[in-house]
């Protein structure tokens, strides 16, 4: 769930992958303006981000991305897991935008929906631990499309799609609720819910909650300010005293790059600061002499005193802001000394080495401290001392792509000084790799199976580590029954797929019985070779099913409505609390008619060491005697007809 005002999310499920490190972050126009890690927990909450508890924006991120995102509508926030991406969610863009409007009983919300939400799996609230005691009973009330209500109100919202807009209407049966509303409301307790899926038993996915009257900006406690409040980049620079001039002195800096949607960077400031004298008086002024520079600079030159010392600094200036002073490049060297000359040339290394001799590789990674540049058309990268025209930036995590055989890669390093290092050699392509056995075949998650055999639901997600130069993966599937050397394994062929993705959603399983469960392993293809690798490692899952029992519906006219039973399942295999909705008969008895308005109850575990749960119902007062009733679990279960006691 994203919470977008608060620049705040919660991540929930994963429970296969507790105790591994989650990457979190957030995408605007394909790039990454925010970044977290943390480790899975244990329980419905696997970790939160930006919330007491939780991960700050920046934990695991670089330099770059140290900083509290602004999150936005259409930014996308994905989870990853090393390379492998498990999920992402598209912030919704419908918010309430006013305080809420009292007229007698009658409270209305309003607030803008844009294009592209989907207009069905939207719901608004209003939130208030005080509503508790008033005649609602509960501390939120809700309204979504075609109006619903509960005990103490009913409630509509009313979307007009033209406008971008929407309208929710709360009518309480009590004043004290709608004053409560009301109060809450005006002090920014009313919520737009937007999510991007929901499955075919309700549960929702990929969810924007925004807050009214929640305002955005720093990171919680000791976490990184946002971009509103970021402090202008600092960088590193060298200076160098002309060695037959020392009146003059070259400065050159590393421009310095802004957070994400912090403000730009706006000029430089480089300033020479006359060395304080020996001995001199604590306080004694020191005079300094500089440039200001507009934003895209990265050099000054300073007219100075020949036989005086100076240092050098330099900062950024973001609108009203300046950096802390940047650091040098060369911290060995004193650059305010007469006839100090950085000479030394940056570093650059390749992997693999290149040589005259052609190297096989697809690809060719490059260290270096300085700024690189390269070329593969057998030009030089290099023009005097500046780049050449043909000569493209390596940046930081890229590297060369070899395509074409004897391809002639062409290499300088720059440093800030001006000092180049220059390397070359030539690269063909390595032929594919052979195929591998996958590695780190990993159940993700599964999904429960329902109660129909004709009919299975069950699913089972796997992934695994990408095998170089793969076209594809071929998964098999047995069922094994028992354990150890007696176990019997059966070969479940119908349910074998073919991906080219290092990940596979094995689905129309059928519950598993009793001591049974599904294996799986995975073969990998390249272009090497026609025939699959061997089998990698098995791994096994158990597709659960759903059983669910009326064991009481007692009616009390005028009165309640009492209603209870039992369940197989407590939380389906994404971790989500598992329901129960009970249902008019239809009316030849053979089959649920309607759902009774309000009749939903969640499943509850039996305490230890009774497996399942069970789920009770009480409607006061009570809906019309149904007669007979049916039930059906959000996992698919369904048990009826029970035939309704009058008491």
């Amino acid at each position: 769930m994203v919470f977008p005002n608060r620049d705040f999310v919660t991540v929930e499920g994963f429970q296969n992958r507790v105790g591994q490190t989650a990457t979190l972050e957030v995408l605007r126009g394909g790039v990454v303006v925010g970044s977290a890690q943390s480790v899975v927990a244990a329980g419905d909450v696997a970790f939160e981000v930006n919330h007491p508890g939780g991960a700050c924006w920046g934990a695991g991120a670089g330099p770059d991305l140290q900083v509290t995102p602004d999150i936005r509508a259409g930014d996308m926030v994905r989870i990853r897991f090393g390379d492998t991406v498990l999920g992402d969610t598209i912030v919704q863009d419908a918010a309430v935008d006013a305080s809420a409007v009292r007229s007698g009983n009658t409270v209305t919300v309003t607030g803008y929906i844009k294009d592209g939400v989907n207009l069905s799996q939207v719901e608004q609230r209003v939130i208030n631990p005080d509503l508790k005691d008033t005649s609602v009973g509960r501390r939120d009330v809700r309204a979504v499309p075609g109006g619903t209500g509960d005990t103490g109100y009913t409630s509509s919202l009313a979307i007009n799609d033209a406008a971008n807009t929407f309208t929710a209407t709360y009518t309480f049966t009590g004043a004290d609720a709608a004053t409560v509303a009301e109060m809450v409301a005006t002090g920014g307790g009313e919520r737009f819910m937007s999510w991007q899926v929901q499955d075919t038993a309700g549960n929702r996915q990929g969810l924007t909650i925004a807050e009214f009257g929640e305002l955005g900006g720093p990171g919680m406690g000791g976490c990184p300010a946002g971009p509103v409040d970021a402090v202008a980049p600092a960088g590193s620079f060298s200076a160098v005293r002309n060695a037959t001039n020392p009146a003059q002195m070259a400065v050159n800096w590393t421009p310095a790059a802004a957070v994400p949607d912090a403000q730009a960077v706006t000029g430089y400031s480089v300033v020479a600061i006359e060395a304080a004298a020996a001995n001199a008086p604590a306080g004694t002024p020191r005079v300094q002499t500089g440039v200001r520079l507009g934003a895209t600079a990265s050099s000054a030159n300073l007219t100075l005193d020949p036989a005086k010392q100076y240092d050098i600094e330099v900062r950024s200036l973001a609108g009203p802001r300046m950096s802390e002073a940047f650091a040098p490049a060369n911290p060995g060297s004193t650059p305010g000394t007469p006839g100090t000359v950085d000479t030394t040339p940056p570093t650059l290394t390749t992997t693999p080495t290149l040589s005259a001799t052609a190297v096989q590789t697809r690809t060719v990674s490059v260290t270096s401290d300085g700024d690189v540049y390269y070329t593969t058309d057998g030009s030089d990268p290099t023009l005097a001392d500046m780049p050449s025209a043909t000569a493209k930036l390596l940046k930081a995590g890229e590297t060369i792509p070899v395509t074409t055989a004897n391809t002639t890669i062409k290499l300088a390093a720059f440093d800030a000084a001006g000092n180049i290092t220059r390397l070359e050699g030539v690269a063909s392509p390595a032929p594919a790799a052979a195929a591998a056995i996958p590695q780190g075949v990993t159940v993700d998650s599964v999904v429960p199976a329902g109660p129909s055999a004709t009919a299975p639901q069950g699913a089972v997600n796997l992934s695994w580590t990408a095998v170089q130069d793969a076209t594809d993966y071929r998964v098999q599937v047995w069922t094994v029954a028992g354990t150890g050397s007696t176990a019997t394994v059966t070969r479940a062929a119908q349910f074998d797929k073919v991906v080219t993705t290092p990940s596979a959603e094995i689905t129309n399983l059928p519950k598993n019985a009793d001591g049974q469960r599904y294996r799986f392993r995975v073969a990998s293809r390249t272009p090497a070779a026609t025939t699959y690798s061997a089998n990698s490692a098995n791994v096994d899952a158990t597709v659960t099913g759903d059983a669910v029992t009326i064991e009481l519906a007692a009616y009390r006219t005028g009165n309640e409505f009492r209603l209870g039973g039992s369940a197989s399942m407590v939380t389906n295999g994404a971790g989500q609390p598992v329901t129960i909705t009970v249902y008019r008969s239809n009316t030849a008895g053979t089959a649920p008619g309607t759902a009774i308005a309000g009749a939903t109850a969640p499943v509850t575990a039996l305490v230890a060491p009774e497996v399942g749960g069970e789920w009770e119902l009480r409607l006061a007062p009570p809906p019309a005697n149904p007669g007979r009733v049916w039930i059906k679990s959000s996992e698919g279960g369904i048990a009826g007809p029970f035939d309704v006691t009058v008491q």
